[in-house]
């Protein structure tokens, strides 16, 4: 089993599965998720006709967020992938 959650790891984070943003290239695209355990953010970004993964993002819930009814939850995932991505997305177009 480690050596398939070896391999795993290596494929998620090698090319063509992670690339590097853009500036020159077309629209980001950010999803997101919330859970009771976290946040998660998958950036993208559409490049010569291919949506590119950038660094994936996640986050753990404090005390005080976990007590956010789900809604709250999903909500706080946009902004704090929003804003653990400003430096791509500011000034740029992005969709979510």
């Amino acid at each position: 089993m480690p050596i398939l959650i070896d391999k795993f790891k290596q494929i998620v984070v090698s090319a063509p599965i992670q690339g590097v943003p853009r500036a020159d290239k077309g629209i980001f695209i950010l999803t997101t998720d919330g859970s009771l355990k976290g946040l998660g953010a998958i950036p993208e970004q559409e490049q010569d006709g291919k949506n590119v993964t950038i660094p994936f993002w996640s986050k753990t819930l404090n005390a005080a967020q976990k007590n956010y009814c789900i809604t709250h939850i999903e909500l706080l995932s946009v902004v704090e992938a929003i804003d653990a991505h400003h430096y791509y997305l500011a000034g740029a177009s992005f969709k979510f």
